[in-house]
């Protein structure tokens, strides 16, 4: 999410909600949303909850600090 900044060292909660009888969700964290009322899956997928992994990932490797959340 472009815009969204945090400080090292300050706990911050991620919120993830699921309604796998609508076939949607949403995400916020620190209270500001990152996404809203998507689909859990397009293509007939089982609504099932195999399991949640959370990743830091370099955005920019020539730029230090230029990451997302996968």
């Amino acid at each position: 999410m472009v815009g969204l900044r945090f400080t090292n060292g300050v706990n911050y909660q991620l919120e993830i909600t699921l309604s796998f009888s609508s076939n949607r969700w949403s995400a916020s964290f620190g209270g500001r949303v990152l996404a809203s009322d998507q689909p859990i899956t397009t293509k007939g997928a089982p609504l099932n909850l195999g399991d949640i992994d959370a990743a830091w990932v370099p955005y920019d490797p020539n730029m230090a600090g230029t990451i997302y959340g996968l």
